[in-house]
């Protein structure tokens, strides 16, 4: 009787989960994006983040920790005979303490356990259009990675990698009115303060952007040595990193409006000498509006190797 998936959708009801989406916010960890995997079939669920498997009685157990045994299968019994509970599932709690590595290893899991995504091959999709509208082609999607995500507001999902190692995740809206409100979402206990998204190597000058999207552009285009701050602050965690590698010079291409120039003044204040800026023309905002063409010409006018 109890383990139906007639049961299951009953236990997942009860406790606020949509059973008829293939993947759910898990109420067990804080989740802001869908982790929990439905599988009605199997009268199972799974959560990727808490990487556990739920029957409906383990469910109830985890949703209710304080009932004993015959409390829990007295519950079973109310939800079966459709008796209306009045108790709230008992969440698990965050610490204050964060455990930054181990959120950093729970958005890994997440990222990787979504279905890969065939950009080239795929079907074309509305998140396909949106970013092929930007510049964007197939091509690099696959190659850094691109996702579509299970949480179909922020829909298109991208690793965030510091120097090849895994940082975290960053979602980007397709819809212009969320994108109102909020263009992007990152992994819960991701630290844009500690992070340069992209690629920077002894030797070489580093191209500074703010934003991911503007980084994923300039690699496109064929430029390897280019790292976005997430901001327009260099942070001293930043700073550092550059500093442990070698690099003194800086090829800023913070983005041209009041912003971007007072990053320009803060990188100067962090003793950076030899700072190039990056030529925009008056009606170019960032990397992001050049065509690959266009970036490419700067590369050359800057000697940028490619």
């Amino acid at each position: 009787m109890y383990d139906t998936p007639e049961f299951m959708a009953k236990v997942l009801a009860t406790y606020g989960v949509d059973y008829t989406q293939p993947k759910v916010l898990c109420p067990f960890h804080g989740d802001i994006n869908p982790s929990m995997s439905v599988d009605l079939a199997k009268s199972r669920v799974y959560c990727f983040g808490c990487q556990k498997s739920y029957t409906a009685q383990q469910f109830i157990e985890a949703a209710e920790p304080k009932l004993d045994m015959f409390q829990v299968f007295k519950r079973m019994a109310e939800i079966e005979k459709g008796v209306k509970l009045q108790l709230k599932p008992q969440y698990i709690q965050v610490n204050s303490d964060i455990d930054f590595e181990q959120l950093r290893i729970q958005a890994m899991d997440y990222y990787y356990n979504l279905p890969t995504t065939d950009w080239v091959n795929g079907d074309w999709t509305d998140e396909l259009d949106y970013l092929t509208e930007r510049g964007f082609n197939p091509s690099i999607l696959n190659k850094c990675g691109a996702k579509v995500n299970f949480n179909t507001n922020y829909s298109t999902i991208f690793p965030i990698t510091d120097n090849g190692h895994f940082a975290g995740w960053l979602c980007r809206t397709i819809n212009p009115a969320i994108a109102r409100e909020r263009k992007y979402l990152y992994n819960r206990g991701f630290r844009r303060s500690n992070c340069l998204a992209g690629r920077y190597t002894r030797g070489h000058a580093a191209i500074l952007v703010e934003g991911y999207m503007d980084m994923l552009k300039i690699r496109q285009a064929g430029a390897k040595n280019v790292a976005a701050l997430l901001g327009w602050k260099m942070s001293q965690e930043q700073h550092a990193k550059l500093q442990a590698e070698g690099i003194t010079q800086i090829i800023c291409a913070l983005d041209n409006d009041e912003s971007g120039d007072k990053g320009r003044v803060h990188l100067r204040s962090l003793g950076y000498k030899h700072i190039i800026e990056w030529p925009y023309r008056k009606t170019q905002k960032d990397p992001g509006d050049l065509s690959t063409r266009e970036l490419q010409k700067v590369f050359e006018y800057l000697k940028i190797k490619y």
